[in-house]
């Protein structure tokens, strides 16, 4: 996997347990304290995530960090 398609995965995994939540990006964001842009860019896989954005994300949507890359299971 490139790193192109592990940054399309990781943020489309974001989005869909996001939706789940049934919050919006400009919600989400507002509770991450990050740009609802920036956050855009996570979703579309064109930013390169930080650690600490991840448990912000994680905390907000109260769900592991974990959860977000249950992707990689699928392709191992």
């Amino acid at each position: 996997m490139t790193k192109t398609d592990f940054l399309k995965e990781l943020g489309a995994s974001i989005a869909k347990h996001r939706l789940k939540k049934k919050i919006t990006q400009t919600e989400l964001a507002f509770m991450c304290d990050i740009e609802r842009g920036n956050l855009t860019r996570i979703e579309k896989g064109k930013a390169n995530v930080t650690a600490e954005t991840l448990l912000k994300i994680s905390l907000a949507l109260s769900i592991p960090v974990s959860k977000f890359f249950k992707f990689q299971e699928k392709k191992s």
